[in-house]
């Protein structure tokens, strides 16, 4: 992907990261991606702040030529229930895009699986004309072994102008 990573070792916790690439866009000098990743993990409580700036990629046409994202996620997990949550910041100023998304959860451990649940809400801006969407999920993940698990998800979805729509989800995943 022509594209240098630098990965921190860990301290107390902390590892860091940086990505940088050449955009390879013809007739275009200096066209480029980078991201800088903190992160923290020690004990109970997890943080991650990241921020991008991309100006080539999937997606990006000749009207929209740079895009900012910054990230902030928390976690804190008290044995009992884990809670956790989520900002997201995306600036796409050459199609005047703005988009901002809250979202928080929990998973609470319950024999050999976890009932999950989060509500998600995104409200975008573009051009002036205003959209938001909420987004809730409840689902249960049991585990058949250590790398394989059965889970059963509903989701509820909301948008602007638009009926609320639920759908399910049953599945099987497995890691290799």
């Amino acid at each position: 992907n022509n594209s240098v990573q630098y990965n921190s070792p860990d301290f107390a916790g902390f590892r860091a990261s940086a990505t940088y690439a050449l955009g390879e866009v013809t007739n275009e000098a200096g066209v480029s991606n980078f991201n800088v990743t903190l992160n923290y993990d020690n004990g109970p409580f997890a943080a991650v702040v990241s921020a991008q700036q991309a100006e080539t990629g999937p997606g990006f046409t000749t009207t929209i030529t740079k895009q900012d994202v910054q990230m902030l996620g928390l976690s804190y997990d008290f044995n009992a229930v884990k809670l956790f949550g989520q900002y997201f910041h995306t600036d796409t100023p050459d199609i005047r895009s703005k988009t901002r998304t809250g979202q928080l959860g929990f998973a609470v451990p319950v024999g050999p699986g976890r009932i999950m649940a989060t509500v998600a809400r995104t409200e975008r801006e573009v051009a002036g004309a205003e959209t938001a969407r909420t987004t809730a999920g409840l689902g249960y993940d049991h585990y058949l072994s250590k790398r394989t698990d059965l889970y059963a998800v509903y989701l509820s979805d909301k948008l602007t102008s638009f009926d609320r729509q639920s759908s399910v989800a049953l599945g099987v995943r497995h890691r290799f």
